[in-house]
């Protein structure tokens, strides 16, 4: 793969959601509860066969443990001072605006199925229009992590959809 072309750019970085991050802390600690049965199989109800037979080490296990711990701390959303949360609320409150606006289907024309409905052109041009939106998408949706971290629905564009 490579590089991207001089004139293409990086997307931007995606932080994880709350669901990732739990998962992500429920698997360290299931390698860790292992990592420690490896040292000592009377240590909870956990029995581990030979390493051979399981294709367990006690460092591949570090290993993977050291490098999801290196992800959640790395792609986790980082906090926000009290300085930039107006900045950032009223940059919020901007995005939603245009995507409501000008992006998003409204409920309405979501359910639209037959293409003789009134809603059926309005949806199908911006599904179209969607791809040239999507860094102002990926944008609200940081934002909205950022500010509110532990909420699961947060950059959920679902909660900015029109009815109609």
């Amino acid at each position: 793969m490579g590089r991207p072309p001089k004139n293409q750019t990086l997307p931007p970085k995606r932080s994880l959601t709350v669901g990732e991050r739990e998962s992500i802390q429920s698997t360290i600690e299931e390698k860790s509860q292992l990592l420690r049965a490896t040292d000592d199989p009377r240590e909870g109800a956990l029995t581990v066969m030979a390493p051979k037979e399981t294709g367990l080490s006690k460092d591949r296990l570090k290993i993977e443990i050291k490098r999801l711990e290196e992800t959640l701390a790395r792609e986790s959303p980082t906090a926000v001072a009290s300085r930039d949360r107006d900045p950032m609320n009223a940059r919020r409150r901007e995005l939603e605006a245009r995507l409501r606006e000008e992006v998003l289907e409204t409920r309405e024309e979501i359910a639209v199925i037959n293409k003789q409905h009134p809603a059926w052109d309005s949806a199908m041009k911006k599904a179209r229009m969607r791809p040239k939106y999507e860094a102002m998408v990926h944008e609200y949706r940081e934002i909205c992590k950022r500010l509110d971290p532990d909420d699961p629905n947060a950059g959920s564009l679902d909660a900015i959809r029109k009815d109609r």
